[in-house]
């Protein structure tokens, strides 16, 4: 039995099928799913502070990351169960 999948996204139009697909397996084996996004830099990429300017978030870059996270994960098509972020995941 698989308790987690993690899956990593980035800003290319795949992202929400990525998810979606990923969504679909962790449902089917009632795992969690982690989605994962790592930046170079502390600069955000050109295409998150557009989404950030066309969505509105005021904010940091912090904030950018939870309402895109949140946003993807509205999105996907099987339902999700809880989201997580970075300082909520446990160590092994």
């Amino acid at each position: 039995m698989v308790k987690t999948i993690l899956v990593a996204v980035g800003g290319s139009d795949h992202t929400l099928k990525t998810v979606d697909y990923s969504a679909s397996i962790a449902s089917a084996m009632n795992s969690e799913l982690g989605v994962l996004y790592v930046l170079k830099s502390q600069n955000l990429p050109k295409g998150l502070l557009q989404y950030a300017a066309a969505e509105h978030i005021i904010g940091g870059n912090k904030d950018i990351l939870k309402k895109m996270a949140a946003d993807i994960m509205t999105n996907a098509k099987v339902p999700v169960l809880s989201v997580r972020y970075p300082n909520q995941i446990r160590r092994r």
